[in-house]
C-alpha cells in the first residue's frame, strides 16, 4: 500500500486496486488499509464509495478492525449522513453500552439516557 500511497494514489484508488486486482472483500480491504496506517474515517470512505457498503455493513466492518464507538459515529455521520437516532441504534446493535453511546456526547447524551430509562423501565 505504501508504494501506491507514495505514488500519489488516493485511498479510493487504492481501495479499488484491493477490490479489483486482489479480489479483496470489504472487510479484507479495510483490514489491509488499517494495517497500512490509514485512519478509520478514510477507510469508512472507501467502504462507502468503493465497496458500496450500507451504513450498518460499514459499521460492522469498522468495529471488526478495531474502531471505537466515537470513530464509527464520525464515519456514520459524515460519510453516510445518518441521523443521530439511526447512529445510536446502530451503535447499540453493535454491542456498545448505553454509557459508551452517551459518552460520545452532544446529541447522543439524550439518546443514551432514553435508552437507559427504557431498560430501567423494563427491568427496574
Amino acid at each position: 500500500m505504501g508504494v501506491l500511497r507514495d505514488a500519489g494514489f488516493t485511498i479510493d484508488a487504492i481501495g479499488g486496486v484491493l477490490e479489483s486486482v486482489y479480489n479483496q472483500l470489504a472487510d479484507q480491504a479495510a483490514a489491509t488499509l488499517r494495517s497500512a496506517g490509514y485512519a478509520i474515517a478514510e477507510i469508512g470512505t472507501v467502504l462507502h464509495s468503493v465497496f458500496q457498503q450500507a451504513a450498518d455493513g460499514a459499521a460492522r466492518v469498522l468495529l471488526a478492525i478495531g474502531a471505537t464507538a466515537a470513530e464509527i459515529n464520525t464515519v456514520l455521520s459524515n460519510t453516510f449522513n445518518q441521523t443521530v437516532a439511526a447512529i445510536g441504534s446502530l451503535l447499540s446493535s453493535l454491542g456498545f453500552t448505553n454509557a459508551t453511546i452517551a459518552a460520545i456526547g452532544g446529541a447522543f447524551t439524550s439518546f443514551g439516557n432514553d435508552v437507559v430509562d427504557f431498560f430501567e423501565g423494563l427491568f427496574g
